[in-house]
């Protein structure tokens, strides 16, 4: 018999080592992506809770359920925090200004996760919201008070109510 007995079908030691090794690191890659991708999803699901929180509270400015200026924890989500201020504003033009209306803004401020920094916020600015958070704006205009009516004015059309002619 001549040498064929030599060679026996199967992998060696280090092919094994290096296809555990092309695994784990393909592993590795996965579990990074998959656990950045739960971290946006609840980032996103925060930034969503805040803009419908901001809608909301600024319905009841606007609807004079609560006060322009003021702010506070959000009952119902840990971490939210909410504010609002009044300004007035002069429209015109500059040397014969004819109204004045009071804008209202409303921003809430929520948890992101730190790695991500809110990305669609303003987490550079200077007067922004602090590490870890991030902000949603939003604002209206507060509607005018009604016209106060005068004491002794007839109904409109002149006619007295009831629309008799008085037989």
């Amino acid at each position: 018999m001549t040498g064929t007995r030599g060679r026996r079908a199967g992998f060696t030691l280090m092919e094994v080592v290096f296809a555990v090794a092309i695994v784990a690191t393909a592993l590795l890659a996965l579990q990074a992506t998959v656990s950045g991708s739960i971290r946006s999803a609840g980032d996103s699901i925060n930034r969503r809770a805040a803009r419908e929180l901001c809608r909301a509270k600024l319905e009841e400015i606007l609807a004079g359920q609560e006060s322009p200026d003021g702010g506070g924890e959000v009952e119902d989500r840990p971490g939210f925090r909410w504010s609002g201020r009044s300004e007035e504003l002069q429209l015109g033009m500059p040397d014969a200004q004819t109204e004045t209306v009071t804008v209202v803004t409303v921003e809430v401020t929520f948890p992101v996760d730190a790695d991500s920094g809110g990305a669609g916020g303003d987490t550079g600015a200077l007067d922004g919201p602090e590490a870890g958070s991030d902000r949603v704006r939003l604002a209206g205009i507060l509607p005018p008070p009604p016209p106060s009516a005068s004491a002794g004015s007839a109904p409109a059309g002149g006619s007295p109510p009831g629309g008799g002619t008085g037989q």
